[in-house]
């Protein structure tokens, strides 16, 4: 069955998958995967690079979504 709003469009639900990992450290902490970039190694490349080595997962990446950076340890930007 499908449901319409009051101006006509059917109703739909979609999703953004993310993927949490604990920390290797703190076993309590939830954190995004990553790792440094490699030479000559795009963004893009990397970001598949690290989910295939960490998670074990080979997925499709549909687009970057910013740049994140921890301001109280400068570890860097992600």
């Amino acid at each position: 069955m499908r449901f319409f709003d009051n101006d006509g469009y059917q109703q739909r639900a979609a999703c953004i998958c993310v993927l949490l990992i604990t920390s290797h450290r703190d076993k309590s902490l939830w954190i995004f995967l990553g790792g440094r970039i490699e030479p000559n190694e795009s963004t893009i490349d990397a970001a598949y690079r690290e989910l295939y080595e960490e998670a074990g997962v080979k997925e499709r990446i549909l687009r970057e979504l910013g740049v994140f950076e921890n301001r109280e340890r400068k570890h860097g930007r992600t």
